[in-house]
């Protein structure tokens, strides 16, 4: 449009030319009446002679527009041509950076690759020193000092036992067909804050085809077992994970720990092998005491967590109870219901006290994992509470349940 609205002078001009040519080329109907009578020929006529230098001018300012826009096109095409080439040698830029940084990320997995095959080969190395000659011995030693050789065995076994540890947990991760976690080094084990652990503990990450993406490195790990919800958690803290050597440590919000949550896994094949990493309480057989009935105690129970319902009728409901040991309950489901009594949530856990907070009670549940839109994930830092804001905690502890000062048990025929 706007191509057209630049011509329109132009047309207009055009247009003027070719009536002016019309009107020199053929004589109006008046010129021979006029020369019947007797006008002569030599008469001047009206606008004969202005037709020409009009046609001239208009001939002469179309050429010169003709000009200016040859001229307007010639720049422009130019000004594309350098465009063009200004644009391939930016996309050539391009490609030749994209190259190089895939060419460096790859030198870097290489380079690590490389070190962690390293590290790994020197760690397999077993060479027995010869014994110096005992007046050797005798003059860089003095007298045996039998704690520190006593430390210096235990020492010497613990290695031998991480060894043999990391075979076992390598062994377990395949039968579970993880094959995306593979530990290098794993330490010895120790105790830490009254817990077992191990460590330094050094693994490498793979990808689905086996290739090298990072690795993790933490100074301790433990494992968490759930037997209710059959699920195992590896509890990584103190580390970092690398990836394209970039390190990233572990989250504090977590404690600085990396935890890795396996479900559907058998535990005990974990708890005969790795005993050294479990909690005593994880890894202890008995479930129940024997000093209730537990059909009347989860009845007792569901009618009181009825009790605490929100409006609507959301709440909470035992589904299954496997034990009581002391103030514990154990082996248990836990659903939430929602107004429209569909499941919500389920928790499974393999411990769960009742607690009293102010006028309520809470459900504390350790060592487990919740489904929720059908999907598993373990409790965080392995613990899961359940407020009642609607309860009444006297109600709860004269209804005698385990936890609430209770003295005996709803004993009775199971």
């Amino acid at each position: 449009m706007k191509l057209q609205g630049r011509w329109t002078p132009t047309l207009a001009l055009l247009t003027l030319g070719s009536s002016l040519l019309a009107r020199t080329a053929s004589p109006g109907p008046t010129a021979a009446p006029a020369l019947e009578q007797g006008q002569t020929a030599s008469q001047p006529q009206d606008d004969g002679g202005a037709a020409p230098a009009d046609l001239r001018a208009v001939t002469a300012q179309l050429e010169a527009e003709r000009r200016a826009w040859n001229l307007r096109e010639t720049e422009l095409r130019a000004r594309e041509t350098e465009l063009r080439a200004r644009e391939t040698e930016l996309r050539a830029r391009i490609d030749a950076l994209e190259s190089e940084l895939a060419e460096e990320q790859q030198l870097r997995l290489t380079r690590e690759r490389e070190w962690l095959e390293f590290t790994r080969v020197l760690t397999s190395f077993e060479l027995p020193l010869p014994p110096a000659p005992e007046f050797i011995q005798s003059a860089l030693t003095g007298p045996p000092d039998p704690v520190a050789e006593e430390a210096a065995r235990q020492r010497t076994r613990a290695l031998a036992r991480g060894v043999e540890m990391r075979g076992q947990l390598r062994a377990l991760l395949t039968a579970e067909q993880i094959l995306s976690l593979d530990f290098m080094e794993l330490g010895a084990p120790e105790l830490h804050a009254g817990r077992g652990v191990t460590g330094p503990v050094v693994a490498r990450l793979m990808d689905d085809r086996g290739r090298l993406i990072g690795s993790l490195a933490a100074a301790r790990l433990s494992l968490e077992v759930s037997r209710a919800a059959r699920s195992v958690t590896l509890v990584l803290e103190d580390g970092y994970e690398s990836r394209g050597g970039q390190r990233e440590p572990f989250s504090e919000g977590l404690g600085g720990a990396r935890r890795i949550f396996l479900g559907s896994v058998d535990p005990e094949p974990w708890l005969e092998a790795l005993p050294e990493l479990i909690a005593p309480e994880d890894e202890r057989q008995r479930a129940d005491d024997g000093r209730w009935d537990l059909s009347a105690l989860r009845v007792r129970l569901n009618e009181l967590l009825r009790s605490a319902d929100l409006t609507g009728g959301s709440g909470w409901r035992i589904r299954a109870l496997g034990g009581v040991v002391g103030a514990e309950l154990t082996d248990l489901q836990l659903v939430e219901y929602g107004d429209d009594g569909a499941v919500q949530r389920r928790l499974f856990a393999d411990r769960m006290r009742i607690e009293r907070v102010g006028r309520n009670v809470e459900l504390v549940l350790t060592d487990g994992s919740q489904e929720r839109l059908g999907r598993m994930a373990p409790f965080l830092e392995g613990r899961f509470r359940v407020a009642l804001p609607r309860s009444d905690a006297d109600a709860w502890r004269a209804a005698g349940v385990p936890g609430l000062g209770a003295k005996t048990g709803a004993s009775g025929t199971r």
